[in-house]
């Protein structure tokens, strides 16, 4: 079925089982070639990024003629039980889909073409159908889930071929708004829960019909009478009641009648009701009061959800002017984009043919693309330029996920290495994020010669004995632990 429809039933049960956002991958295959084969490889870790307050979709068709089909989203095969575990089967029901229904492995293969060929074909129809622009593919694109909220769809860029941390970064600058959101919600939800038993257990275990409406007459009768709003002899009227004397009704005008009529008649049918009633009216009383206890801390509580709903509308602004704003300054006005690589590599030129070159082919051998991995020799184009060190700065600190720093004596000596390449890994380090760097030492390297590390402290690899293949295994174990 066509995107947009899709993603507005998704959006409607989504909004039922709590969900705040519906999240969906604005990029053709060929924008994010990447980022598409991690969906499949990797998708544990982003359902886990993303819990229970964004269900990231995609639109699967089995083949690309039952797209526009006029089948309900229950009966179409490709797209059901994959990816999300949170994905809802579209029907009356809403049922969840269990972990052990989910399809193999196998399967999972089988689909993922078609779910990228889908994904892809219907994105001009999608930026078409919400007014986004397509200066803006590809992007992760939020649609608020709530019906009754009239409010575009948040648009983020991708900076680069990695989702997961596109996604991550986002989800790290609205953290303390989305947890607060979160528990709040959470609290909502128990005082519901709470305010509904309370409910059931009134209706249940209080007071049945027949008592009720005696305590309703009588209710009424006595504040009539308190009130002063008929003038009636009180004592003639208690005798009444107490005398059960239904020939006495007729000297009352209505609706004092009426009332006194059915008092003495549920007296009459119900020999010991108002005894029963003194002790269960007391309990009902009580859980009354509760009940309008938990009311008031409900409707509180939902200002405070309101509340914390706009501050994550804020956050999220925030957060995208700040990448938009970041996107087009960049450094000292640099606008290339910089693609996201799993294993970038900082070394000595002299080192490159005896090195880095044998190891790097083989982390190819072990299933990276020279797409994952930044040697300098495969992306001349991308540092080329007046502005080469800051694209080499923004490479190492924030667009790898693993840092290897090749030591060598002639390492801190060479100005691109130990001034501009280290300084980037420096603030790793100072920044706490040092556990991506993966250091290799050779030709017996001083430690304690380069700014920021410590003999007693730092530990690197030696690898002048090592093969490219024993090196490289070494690197993917690393990054293996990282991920």
């Amino acid at each position: 079925m066509p995107i947009a429809e899709y993603l507005k039933m998704c959006k409607t049960v989504a909004y039922q089982r709590g969900f705040v956002w519906v999240m969906v991958l604005l990029a053709r295959e060929r924008d994010a070639v990447y980022s598409y084969n991690d969906l499949k490889q990797y998708w544990d870790s982003y359902d886990d990024l993303t819990g229970d307050k964004i269900l990231f979709i995609m639109s699967i068709a089995n083949r690309r003629e039952e797209s526009y089909s006029s089948y309900p989203a229950h009966e179409i095969e490709g797209w059901r039980r994959l990816y999300n575990p949170n994905l809802l089967i579209m029907n009356q029901s809403v049922p969840t889909i269990p972990r052990w229904e989910f399809p193999s492995e196998k399967s999972i293969r089988k689909y993922r073409n078609i779910a990228i060929e889908n994904n892809t074909h219907f994105i001009s129809e999608l930026c078409y159908e919400f007014n986004i622009s397509e200066e803006d593919v590809p992007s992760i694109v939020l649609f608020c889930t709530e019906p009754f909220k009239e409010s575009k769809p948040v648009v983020i860029p991708i900076q680069s071929d990695n989702l997961y941390i596109s996604i991550k970064e986002l989800i790290i600058g609205i953290q303390t708004e989305l947890e607060n959101f979160g528990n709040i919600r959470d609290e909502l939800r128990n005082i519901a829960l709470d305010l509904q038993e309370l409910k059931s257990n009134i209706q249940r275990n209080v007071i049945s019909n027949p008592e009720r409406r005696y305590i309703t007459a009588k209710t009424k009768l006595l504040h009539m009478v308190e009130t002063g709003s008929t003038r009636i002899d009180t004592s003639m009227l208690q005798d009444a009641i107490n005398k059960k004397d239904i020939h006495a009704c007729k000297l009352f005008p209505q609706p004092i009648r009426g009332y006194l009529n059915q008092i003495i008649d549920l007296q009459q049918e119900y020999k010991e009701i108002e005894s029963c009633i003194t002790e269960k009216y007391s309990c009902e009383q009580q859980l009354y009061i509760k009940q309008n206890a938990l009311e008031k801390a409900y409707d509180k509580k939902c200002d405070m959800l309101t509340k914390a709903r706009c501050d994550l509308d804020l956050a999220i602004k925030k957060y995208v002017a700040e990448l938009q704003k970041e996107s087009i300054k960049g450094g000292r006005g640099m606008k290339i984009r910089v693609p996201h690589f799993k294993i970038g590599i900082t070394f000595s030129g002299k080192y490159r043919k005896r090195f880095i070159e044998p190891f790097c082919d083989e982390l190819l051998n072990l299933g990276y693309t020279r797409h994952d991995i930044f040697y300098d020799a495969w992306h001349d184009a991308l540092i080329n330029g007046v502005h080469g060190d800051d694209v080499l700065r923004q490479i190492y600190f924030q667009n790898c996920d693993c840092v290897v720093v090749l030591l060598s004596p002639d390492y801190k000596e060479k100005n691109w290495t130990g001034h501009i390449e280290w300084s980037a890994v420096k603030e790793l380090i100072n920044t706490g994020d040092d556990d991506k760097i993966c250091l290799l030492r050779v030709d017996s390297a001083d430690i304690g010669e380069i700014d920021g590390l410590y003999k007693n402290q730092t530990i690197a690899k030696t690898i002048d004995n090592m093969s490219a293949c024993e090196i490289a295994t070494f690197v993917h174990q690393k990054y293996k632990m990282l991920i």
